[in-house]
């Protein structure tokens, strides 16, 4: 894959297969490929595992996959995020 085509495209993975500290690695190993975003399902509101990755990066833009209401009150979550 190219340069060009990493950056719009991204790494979509999920805590349920990495541990924070790996994420940390992962959120690394995706900027250091080339790529722009990374994707983290399963975070179950826990929000800072996504700051833990934007903090272990330069550029990279990390969002959850699917952030569920039963999980996340929506507006804590908008002003910690």
């Amino acid at each position: 894959m190219t340069s060009a085509l990493r950056r719009e495209y991204g790494v979509f993975t999920s805590l349920a297969r990495l541990h924070h500290s790996d994420l940390v690695v992962a959120a690394r190993a995706a900027e250091d490929a080339g790529f722009a975003n990374l994707w983290v399902a399963d975070v179950r509101g826990d929000l800072d595992v996504l700051s833990l990755a934007t903090s272990a990066t330069r550029e990279l833009t990390v969002g959850s996959a699917v952030l569920s209401i039963w999980d996340a009150d929506a507006r804590p979550s908008a002003a910690a995020w």
